[in-house]
């Protein structure tokens, strides 16, 4: 009984947490503006989720954790995203932070002969973002640009993007979005 009880105003408690985050207004973001991507536009689709299961996301990054959205993609299989459906493959991570970020990616050696990479983000608010895929670092400092995408994201529901690269797995993921912002990211590799 004091089980339930205690769900229950955790969740009352998230409930208004969310409610002050989602009405409090973002700082400007200063981010780089993606360039565009060598496979064209990177469309953006949700991935559904129950209001609890999107405040467990939430309560998570609040708490400095992963946001679980790989477990949970792993056991609401039919939530996948149509890109991750059909597989014969996949290697999968799952990160987490705060603000801009750049993540170093770790590809199998089967996804460094070209094939996709789908990126789903999710935040403890509501945020905008944008990403860039990039190669391993060059002696000429620059980093060049694999694909981007640039979106938005409903607090604790995440969102996905995917796009095709020829050969060279993206070895960076550059995360742009408000500092205040806590995020969770989870990169799939797949053919």
């Amino acid at each position: 009984m004091q089980a339930g009880i205690a769900a229950g105003s955790v969740l009352l408690v998230v409930a208004g947490v969310v409610l002050l985050l989602t009405t409090h207004p973002l700082a400007p973001i200063s981010a780089a503006t993606p360039t565009p991507s060598a496979t064209g536009p990177v469309a953006q689709t949700g991935i559904t989720a129950a209001v609890a299961d999107r405040m467990r996301f939430v309560v998570a990054l609040q708490a400095g954790d992963r946001a679980g959205v790989l477990d949970y993609l792993s056991t609401h299989a039919r939530f996948l995203p149509a890109e991750l459906r059909t597989t014969s493959r996949a290697a999968s991570t799952e990160y987490s932070g705060q603000g801009s970020s750049a993540i170093t990616l770790d590809p199998s050696e089967l996804a460094e002969h070209g094939g996709r990479m789908t990126v789903i983000v999710v935040t403890d608010r509501a945020a905008t973002f944008s990403w860039q895929a990039q190669p391993a670092a060059r002696s000429s400092g620059a980093a060049a640009t694999l694909a981007s995408h640039a979106g938005s994201a409903p607090v604790g529901e995440p969102v996905t993007s995917t796009f095709e690269y020829a050969r060279h797995a993206p070895a960076r993921l550059a995360l742009f979005l408000d500092e205040t912002v806590k995020w969770g990211v989870v990169v799939v590799f797949t053919d």
